[in-house]
């Protein structure tokens, strides 16, 4: 098994945005930790809402909705912090609100960090999900997206109780509702103009990440979806348990 930042072969200096369901914020605190403990400065941020990281995670917090506040609070972060954490406030529920795409983007053309980790949607802890029109928020510099579905999402019927927006899920796919999921019906999904991928700059690589593939038996079933994937628009499968100490069962593509 292999580490999430060694599977992604990343470049130098990276804007990778997580979209989908099934461990988005799970997979970009886990990167987060690889790059900065290979010498990496890490910006975590959201352009929607996320929980903010625990006491434990080792990132540094800054808040503003000011985002020149942002960038003067970061100069000062990075003496004690290779992973900050940035966001507008936290509301009520607890949760980060995240930046403006533009913020994102200045942040990121005046290379203030090595990488930057933004969670550009929610699915309200679904593992599949179906974006909304004014979703997902994307960065104009995003070089990666990166697409998270969860493994356990298969054989589940297609209603809210699995699936975020599960009637809109059935319009993009024509998959019934109450229909268990397939996984022609989960690829019809993360291939769609409309899915999750939907606004993600041409220039970016396109990678999916089916989290929770836990057991060796899970594989060739994983496998399979994976195959339906590749080749159409989509760079690299990875399947992956994020929770396990090397996330990575297989990459292909």
């Amino acid at each position: 098994m292999l580490s999430l930042h060694a599977a992604l072969e990343l470049g130098p200096k990276e804007t990778i945005c997580l979209v989908g369901g099934g461990g988005k914020t799970t997979a970009m605190y886990r990167l987060s930790g690889e790059l900065a403990d290979r010498g990496n400065k890490v910006i975590v941020t959201t352009t929607t809402k996320i929980w903010p990281p625990e006491n434990g995670q080792r990132k540094s917090l800054i808040l503003s909705k000011d985002c020149q506040n942002l960038f003067q609070a970061l100069e000062c972060a990075w003496d004690t912090n290779s992973q900050v954490c940035l966001g507008k406030f936290i509301d009520h529920n607890g949760k980060l609100v995240g930046l403006d795409g533009e913020c994102v983007d200045l942040i990121s053309c005046q290379g203030r960090a090595n990488f930057i980790l933004c969670e550009a949607d929610g699915s309200k802890g679904k593992p599949i999900k179906a974006p909304a029109d004014h979703e997902p928020v994307i960065p104009r510099e995003c070089t990666l997206g990166l697409g998270i579905v969860g493994w356990d999402a298969r054989h589940k019927p297609l209603r809210e109780e699995f699936v975020h927006r599960a009637e809109l899920f059935s319009e993009l796919t024509a998959f019934p509702l109450n229909k268990n999921l397939t996984a022609t019906a989960i690829a019809s999904s993360l291939l769609h103009p409309r899915g999750i991928f939907k606004g993600l700059p041409a220039s970016a690589r396109r990678v999916c990440l089916i989290n929770k593939v836990d057991h060796q038996e899970d594989l060739p079933e994983a496998r399979r979806l994976a195959k339906l994937l590749l080749g159409k628009n989509i760079d690299k499968v990875l399947l992956c348990s994020l929770r396990s100490t090397q996330p990575v069962w297989e990459v292909l593509g």
